[in-house]
């Protein structure tokens, strides 16, 4: 190997910074990591730990999401939300976006009550999450 070679690829290794291997998210799964943060996250601000836990078991329990399978099931989501606060579920919602976008670094540019669709919204902000995701790629 080229003496030039050895060393760069020497200095690219000692320039990557450690990382705690507990710490780190896989690529796939790093989106759907982020909104279940956002998720607990908004749940607590909101309404306290104690309610977070419930509402997550409750979710768990009838709808069988876990934690980890949010994103893929907002319907469900959402429809807890609607079931347990009424009109309210639907501020929730937002705060949750909210929080993705703020999360995400951009700017949430929000719709009407009327036009608001968490499942809608969060598939934008996948959008925009890979847009930003692959721009860095």
């Amino acid at each position: 190997m080229c003496k030039c070679i050895l060393l760069a690829s020497l200095r690219g290794v000692a320039n990557k910074p450690e990382t705690d291997p507990k710490q780190t998210v896989p690529d796939a799964d790093e989106f759907e990591h982020l909104f279940s943060e956002c998720v607990e996250q908004t749940l607590t601000d909101l309404l306290g730990a104690k309610v977070r836990e419930a509402l997550l078991d409750l979710l768990e329990r009838h709808d069988r999401v876990g934690r980890n399978d949010m994103l893929g099931h907002p319907r469900e989501v959402s429809m807890l939300l609607h079931e347990m606060f009424g009109k309210a579920g639907i501020t929730i919602e937002r705060c949750i976006i909210r929080r993705l976008y703020a999360s995400l670094k951009s700017e949430y540019k929000g719709t009407s009550d009327l036009n608001f669709d968490f499942k809608l919204q969060l598939e934008e902000a996948r959008a925009c999450w890979e847009k930003s995701h692959n721009a860095i790629a």
